[in-house]
């Protein structure tokens, strides 16, 4: 102030050195500024926080509360990110998240319960129809002699849970009894198929033997009357082709 005596006011006012703030106090102030910050920062968040889970427990109440209800109507997923949110709120309220934490614990085990219990009903409806439904084709593979549908009751029988043992053991019985006379029936249908071709070939057979028999007799006739070869060689090769015309015919002829 000494230094700058020649600036001041003319009328000899007072003059004030303005204050100098040293480093430690410009720190603690920052520092101060930080913290009050971060304060707010994490009030905000902690509301947010606790206001979320409120309506997760809220939502997740409903859902337990509702009749009747399914599995996937138990909802205790919708707790899972708000109460993690809220483990990481500072100095959120302590009671609220054990409430919340308490409540998705009982919601996952009537999940679980509600799933198990759905299954058993699955199975026991699946269990009936396939059973009424094999027992419907036995009694009409029983009287039409065809196992196409016993085929399809049967794997949907042995898929089903706890189906009746002897039903199945009935079921394959017959099943194994049909498929067996189809064999027989198909194999008896195949010999009577192979008889009829070689009825028909035997038959094919004695008709060109007796034509070539016929036709080499005559040839031999003529040929030795008119001593030309001609229609002999061809009576001949036919009569050679033929199955089982004489063979002192065929000695005469050569």
């Amino acid at each position: 102030a000494e230094l700058h005596r020649d600036s001041l006011p003319a009328d000899g006012a007072p003059f004030e050195p303005p204050p100098v703030l040293t480093t430690d106090e410009r720190r603690q102030i920052l520092h101060d500024r930080k913290a009050a910050a971060r304060a707010e920062e994490e009030r905000a968040e902690r509301e947010a926080a606790e206001a979320e889970l409120r309506h997760a427990v809220e939502v997740a109440s409903a859902s337990r509360e509702l009749e009747p209800k399914t599995s996937s109507q138990i909802n205790s997923a919708v707790l899972s990110r708000p109460i993690k949110r809220a483990r990481r709120a500072v100095e959120a309220d302590a009671s609220l998240i054990s409430r919340a934490e308490q409540l998705k614990a009982e919601l996952e085990e009537e999940h679980r319960v509600r799933v198990e219990a759905e299954r058993l009903e699955r199975e026991r409806a699946e269990r009936e129809a396939a059973t009424a439904e094999l027992e419907a084709a036995c009694t009409q593979a029983a009287a039409s002699r065809d196992a196409t549908s016993l085929s399809r009751s049967l794997k949907r029988a042995r898929r089903a849970v706890d189906v009746s043992e002897e039903l199945l053991g009935r079921g394959e019985a017959l099943k194994a009894e049909i498929e067996a006379e189809i064999k027989a029936a198909r194999e008896a249908a195949e010999e009577a198929e192979r008889e009829r071709k070689r009825a028909e070939r035997e038959e094919r057979e004695r008709v060109e033997r007796d034509a070539a028999t016929a036709e080499l007799e005559a040839a031999v006739g003529a040929a030795a009357t008119s001593r030309d070869l001609v229609w002999l060689s061809k009576a001949r090769a036919r009569a050679r082709r033929a199955v089982g015309v004489s063979a002192e015919l065929m000695e005469r002829a050569d």
